[in-house]
C-alpha cells in the first residue's frame, strides 16, 4: 500500500476511493483532541490558522471619497490595496476550509456540511461537539470512580488492576 500527499501535506492512502482518507491526521468519533492538535499545525503551516481562530478578520474595501468637507479622501491606489488584502483572506479562508474539509472522516462532513465552506464556523461546531462529548464521558468515569468499591473475594492485585481500567 503506498501513500501519496494530498493538497496541504497531508498523507493520504489513495486506495480510500476518490475523497482521500487522513491517517493518523483524519478525525474520527475518538480522536478530536488529536487531531485538532495536528490540524492546527497544519493551519499554522499554511498561515491560515488566525484566520480560523478569529484574529484575522476580513479587511473592508473603503468606498471611494470626493466629498471635500472628508477629513480622508480615499484614492483609488488604497482602494486597489485593499481589494488585495480582501482577495488574500478570502484565499486564505478557502484554503482554512480545504485543509478542515480533507481531514474530517464523511460522518463528520455530514454533520457540518452547511457550513464546511466557513472553516470558523467549521471549527467551532467540531470543537462544541466533541468536547461536549468529552464532558460527557468525564462526568461518566467520574461517576464510576465514585461508585467504584473493593469487593470481599477480590485480592488487592484484583482491585488495582480493575481501578487501572476506569
Amino acid at each position: 500500500m503506498s501513500t501519496a500527499i494530498i493538497p496541504h501535506g497531508i498523507r493520504a492512502d489513495p486506495s480510500e476511493g476518490s475523497r482521500s482518507r487522513v491517517n493518523s491526521n483524519f478525525l474520527g468519533k475518538d480522536n478530536y483532541a488529536a487531531w485538532s492538535g495536528k490540524c492546527q499545525i497544519q493551519l499554522t503551516i499554511h498561515k491560515v490558522w488566525d484566520v480560523v481562530n478569529g484574529s484575522r478578520l476580513c479587511p473592508v474595501v473603503p468606498a471611494e471619497t470626493h466629498n471635500p468637507e472628508a477629513t480622508v479622501v480615499t484614492n483609488q491606489v488604497e482602494i486597489d490595496t485593499a481589494q488585495q488584502r480582501v482577495q488574500a483572506y478570502t484565499d486564505a479562508f478557502n484554503k482554512a476550509a480545504g485543509i478542515i474539509a480533507e481531514t474530517i472522516s464523511d460522518s463528520q462532513i455530514y454533520a457540518v456540511r452547511s457550513i464546511l465552506g466557513n472553516p470558523i464556523l467549521t471549527w467551532k461546531k467540531l470543537q462544541e461537539k466533541f468536547e461536549r462529548k468529552s464532558k460527557a464521558e468525564f462526568s461518566s468515569a467520574q461517576l464510576e470512580l465514585l461508585n467504584f468499591q473493593h469487593q470481599e473475594a477480590e485480592t488487592a492485585d484484583a482491585t488495582i488492576e480493575r481501578y487501572e481500567g476506569v
